[in-house]
């Protein structure tokens, strides 16, 4: 495993190298693909849980009464911003649904689901979970995020993309005296930090992607 994380640090430093705004790209393409990625990790979980530790029966039950509510998110301003979520509530459960079941069904009608049980522990879902999409998404999020720490982390010292990164600020070269200076005091604990932020960034914005897909 380190030998491979030092072959993926030294093809990033050789990337940024060779081409600044390929690696920038790359950069910024592996952001996104881990804010995808975090998205999904709810849906990959249970995929490997439920199958694991839970019977799981399909069923079909009355819509009683269909719940509209509001979950905070991530909106990068100092309001909170919120987005619509709806459940169907059948059979006694609370069940999460997307915008577009929502708008299909109606009070008094019967909606497929499933019921994932364990003892006297039941959880109903509307997804068909099974181990292999939880393999197959397992191994994808840990080859994303993998990835993408292999850019957080590897530190370039590259002058022409760290000019690239600055071009649009006032005294370019003060700046990038700053950059290096403040990258040669980051030590590992500091590393680690840097880590536990990102994830942590990740994951709210990424939290925010999942319900809005809620809303298709």
């Amino acid at each position: 495993m380190r030998n491979i994380w030092k072959r993926i640090k030294k093809d990033i430093l050789r990337l940024s190298e060779k081409n600044a705004n390929v690696y920038t790209f790359s950069y910024v393409f592996c952001f996104i693909l881990m804010l995808a990625a975090g998205a999904g990790l709810p849906d990959v979980l249970k995929s490997v849980l439920y199958p694991v530790f839970f019977e799981k029966k399909e069923t079909q039950g009355i819509i009683t009464r269909i719940i509209k509510d509001e979950v905070p998110v991530a909106s990068g301003k100092p309001r909170k911003a919120v987005l619509p979520v709806c459940y169907f509530e059948v059979d006694g459960f609370q069940i999460l649904v997307t915008s577009t079941i929502e708008k299909k069904y109606q009070e008094g009608e019967w909606y497929p689901y499933y019921i994932y049980e364990a003892g006297r522990v039941q959880i109903a879902e509307r997804k068909n979970y099974t181990l292999l999409y939880g393999a197959a998404g397992c191994v994808l999020e840990v080859l994303i995020f993998f990835v993408g720490a292999g850019f957080c982390l590897t530190e370039t010292n590259n002058r022409q993309y760290l000019k690239q990164c600055s071009k649009n600020a006032d005294n370019t070269d003060i700046w990038l005296k700053k950059q290096k200076e403040q990258k040669k005091g980051i030590g590992h604990w500091e590393s680690i930090i840097y880590v536990i932020v990102m994830l942590l960034i990740i994951f709210w914005l990424s939290r925010t992607i999942y319900y809005f897909i809620l809303l298709f």
